[in-house]
């Protein structure tokens, strides 16, 4: 284990590191919480008030945690390789093209602030607008909506409920 200069060898696992791929979003897992009713023990933690909104089924993402704050669609960093003309590889991280956009909502009648990526952005216009894009119910558009989105979802959803009754 030790070289000429008597010290040791690092050893270096050949494991490939943790892969950010769509897979882990897809298999994400919450631990549901424990509902409590009348008599049973008091629980060590109690919510100081009623959550507004349901809970968000798939979590937020440990990844890529400025996803949480937007409409990513499921998109993350990227980590590669830049490689030079004489094969010298230098490690670098491709973004998600973001911008910063403001959307109009039928139901919600106002424009909705948003940090969303331009494919997003795309699949939103193909929808026929925000509200289109938001109220799909395929569980991968919900999978890709995020814990905004999610909100976002419930507040056209409660909005258009109102407007139909």
């Amino acid at each position: 284990m030790s070289n000429k200069f008597g010290c040791l060898k690092r050893l270096f696992s050949q494991n490939v590191g943790l892969q950010r791929e769509w897979k882990q979003i897809e298999i994400r897992k919450v631990a549901t919480p424990q509902t409590f009713s009348i008599g049973d023990v008091k629980p060590i933690y109690m919510p100081s008030k009623i959550p507004q909104y349901p809970d968000y089924p798939y979590g937020e993402s440990r990844i890529f945690k400025q996803s949480n704050t937007g409409l990513y669609g499921g998109s993350f960093i990227q980590f590669g390789n830049s490689i030079s003309e004489s094969k010298h590889k230098i490690r670098r991280k491709w973004y998600p093209n973001v911008i910063h956009k403001k959307l109009w909502s039928e139901a919600l009648n106002k424009m909705v602030p948003l940090k969303l990526t331009t494919k997003v952005l795309r699949t939103i216009s193909k929808e026929g607008g925000l509200d289109n894009y938001l109220c799909k119910d395929k569980p991968a558009r919900i999978k890709e909506l995020g814990p905004l989105g999610w909100k976002l979802r419930y507040n056209v959803l409660i909005a258009q409920g109102d407007k139909k009754s």
